[in-house]
């Protein structure tokens, strides 16, 4: 009987469980954390979590993963998990998204150390952004922003990633103005609130597309230059939290030199890459020392709609009929993956999304306020703001900036409460016996 009640600590040290824990997959070591309270202590402490995602970015043995999303239906999101071991897909799991979502889907901002960044499409009166991680079913919807988009106000572009200096997680959003230029904030998650970011560099831009590139604690956008609509990359330092900007390869600076072309910023193989996918022809640039082009090929040889890059650099596409091909860019060969068909009702083919991904324990160590449920509360909360705003402006109600302020704090506060006492009935996942 008093070996039964041994630590595991009289076995081994807890550096050797370190080493052995580490080495198991995510959804296992979820489990374990219900074996004892020291191996909870341990898989919960910031130095594991940060040691598994180390060792699973590192370990060359370890296959990589990749994600794909898809709606099966209108507002009904599946996001399904691949490992990738560069010569085939299998798929060991997949979930439905547990958040409401008031357009037809989710826009994923980008993936960063396990964490998925999504935005709500409708910007009528600004939007809802969640950092979510799956693998642990964890995540958080970030407060109202600072700048506000409402109706006629223009549009923004979201950035999402790691700031290694400080071992935060950050959100920026840039907001193009009706009067012209742009204005930007900034969300850090260790003090869980928006700040507005002085920066004339940004000032003078139009950012093209929302899409965003993170890399190395940089985010990238594709911008144009309003007075000589001259086209840059626009980069954000997550440290320094300041903007930059820089050329575009060859003569892509000029919209005449890729007309016709859809034209993004993204990573590919590792590398921040400018990737144009044109009617004629297609080809990737990657940055190392300089910009090099590093595949090309001709329209005819893949045809279709590329919505992925996987690390071994071969390109996801959807052809006719949801059919998937992975297309090697380098032998301009395609493999049909009998894996599945995208089988959405209305084939939104902006809901398809596929990217390399690393499954990690991220949020594992935060509170039940990071529970998927209450995470969905908070965004069914902003869904109302944002409906009775909307519902405000077009009325014309007449009322002042302050009293619409002060009757939406009132709502956002009896939504709160109610929300606080639903979430106390919910059974708390981390006592063990």
């Amino acid at each position: 009987m008093g070996a039964a009640k041994q630590k595991m600590s009289d076995y081994l040290p807890e550096e050797l469980w370190l080493h052995v824990l580490v080495r198991l997959p995510v959804t296992s070591l979820v489990c374990c954390t219900a074996v004892c309270r020291s191996w909870k202590a341990l898989i919960k402490s910031p130095y594991f979590i940060a040691a598994q995602l180390r060792f699973k970015r590192e370990d060359e043995s370890q296959n990589s993963c990749f994600l794909v999303r898809d709606c099966i239906d209108p507002r009904k999101e599946m996001y399904e998990f691949y490992h990738d071991d560069r010569n085939s897909l299998v798929k060991f799991c997949e979930i439905e998204s547990p958040f409401s979502v008031l357009d037809k889907h989710f826009e994923i901002v980008g993936t960063c150390n396990g964490l998925l960044c999504l935005s709500d499409e409708d910007r009528r009166c600004g939007c809802n952004v969640i950092l979510w991680n799956p693998s642990v079913r964890k995540s958080v919807c970030l407060p109202r922003a600072n700048l506000r988009s409402s109706c006629g106000n223009g549009k923004h572009s979201l950035g999402f990633g790691f700031d290694p200096v400080s071992e935060d997680y950050k959100v920026v959003r840039v907001v193009r103005m009706v009067d012209g230029g742009c204005c930007a904030e900034i969300f850090r998650l260790s003090t869980h609130m928006w700040e507005n970011i002085s920066d004339s560099t940004i000032a003078k831009y139009n950012f093209l597309k929302p899409e965003q590139a993170y890399l190395d604690g940089m985010v990238y956008w594709l911008g144009k230059i309003d007075d000589t609509k001259e086209r840059k990359i626009v980069s954000f330092d997550l440290s320094k939290e300041r903007f930059g900007e820089m050329d575009l390869p060859e003569n892509m600076a000029w919209r005449g030199n890729f007309t016709g072309s859809n034209v993004s910023v993204g990573i590919y193989m590792g590398s921040l890459a400018v990737i144009v996918v044109g009617s004629w022809e297609s080809c990737i640039w990657i940055l190392k020392e300089s910009w090099t082009k590093q595949v090309s090929f001709g329209h005819h040889e893949n045809s279709g709609w590329h919505f992925g890059y996987r690390e071994n650099g071969h390109i996801q596409v959807m052809k006719a009929y949801g059919r998937w091909d992975s297309f090697n860019p380098t032998t301009l060969k395609s493999k049909f993956l009998e894996l599945r068909r995208f089988t959405s009702s209305y084939l939104l083919r902006s809901s398809f999304y596929g990217t390399p991904y690393v499954e990690s324990l991220v949020f594992l160590d935060k509170g039940r306020e990071f529970n998927d449920s209450a995470t969905n509360n908070s965004v069914s909360r902003q869904e109302l703001l944002l409906l009775i705003r909307a519902v405000s402006d077009a009325e014309h109600s007449g009322k002042s900036d302050s009293e619409q302020s002060i009757e939406i704090e009132r709502e956002s506060d009896t939504e709160e409460s109610s929300g606080s006492e639903r979430e106390s009935d919910t059974e708390d996942e981390d006592n063990i016996e």
